[in-house]
């Protein structure tokens, strides 16, 4: 079973985090014949959507820039019928420690829009570094993206776009029963919308052959201001019940925030689970 866990309402992923050794820049731009893509592969970056950082265009440059700097030709503009296409979907939640988790999960595509690979991201910086578009940290998570993505185009085999194993499978979301609040019709539609945004397959009801989402929330009693609430995401076999792998949600909240309407906290938890279902069925490694 796969077993992914976070802190809050998100995906904790395994990545090397090392340190820039300098504030990462976008090199020069004139003459450069790696940008001049022609009748080449190459890749087209484009800005991280959803949570983006402070001036996404610029970002997007980076990253391109990174690329450039690891052999691969990359350009933020332009593409012909042998580039592949980079998108990034971003989402950023504050840490207890007052500091910022950002998690983008980047997705390179056929010009036909075939997925080709994909790489799920996170970083801790600065409170709010990420939003203000400060170079440093934007440039620290671009420069890590890079590597990651240089080293899925030289040598890890493509990933279908389908579920693994089982293209005709989708992913059912079960009745979420037992939630405080709205959260029974809030979450699942906001995880519904965040599932379909990733191009995932759904269906209203999971046959056989298929994958059920089910939902679990334990709120802990309220301690003083603040109260714990930990959200079990569990991917399982519709034919037989088999647990393949969950993904774990944990936080410290406001005491009985959750109570009435859960407005952008359910989007905010369905954003972190969407990206995890989709990294768990993409890293499930038996037969579904």
């Amino acid at each position: 079973m796969i077993r992914l866990a976070s802190l809050l309402f998100a995906l904790i992923l395994a990545t090397a985090c090392g340190q820039l050794p300098r504030p990462f820049q976008p090199i020069d731009k004139s003459g450069n014949a790696l940008l001049d893509l022609e009748n080449r592969a190459g890749i087209v970056v484009r800005p991280v959507a959803r949570d983006a950082p402070g001036r996404p265009a610029e970002a997007a440059e980076l990253l391109a820039a990174a690329l450039r700097d690891r052999d691969l030709p990359a350009t933020t503009q332009g593409s012909n019928q042998a580039s592949r296409i980079l998108t990034g979907r971003a989402v950023v939640l504050r840490l207890p420690s007052g500091g910022d988790e950002v998690m983008v999960y980047w997705e390179l595509r056929d010009t036909n829009g075939s997925r080709v690979s994909s790489y799920a991201q996170r970083a801790e910086l600065a409170p709010d570094a990420w939003r203000a578009g400060d170079p440093e940290a934007v440039g620290k998570v671009m420069d890590e993206a890079a590597t990651v993505i240089a080293a899925l185009v030289d040598g890890t085999p493509i990933i279908p776009a389908a579920l693994p194993h089982a293209p005709v499978a989708r992913l059912a979301i079960a009745p979420m029963q037992g939630l405080p609040g709205d959260g029974a019709i809030s979450l699942f539609r906001a995880l519904a919308a965040e599932l379909h945004a990733a191009r995932l397959p759904l269906a209203e009801q999971a046959a056989d052959g298929e994958l059920l989402v089910v939902c679990q929330v334990v709120l802990g009693a309220p301690e003083g201001p603040a109260q714990e609430v930990k959200i079990d995401w569990i991917v399982k076999r519709a034919s037989n019940g088999a647990e393949l792998g969950r993904i774990e949600q944990q936080n410290r909240i406001p005491a009985g925030s959750l109570d009435g309407p859960w407005g952008p906290a359910a989007q905010a938890i369905a954003q972190g689970a969407a990206i995890g279902i989709k990294q768990l069925v993409e890293q499930l490694e038996q037969p579904i």
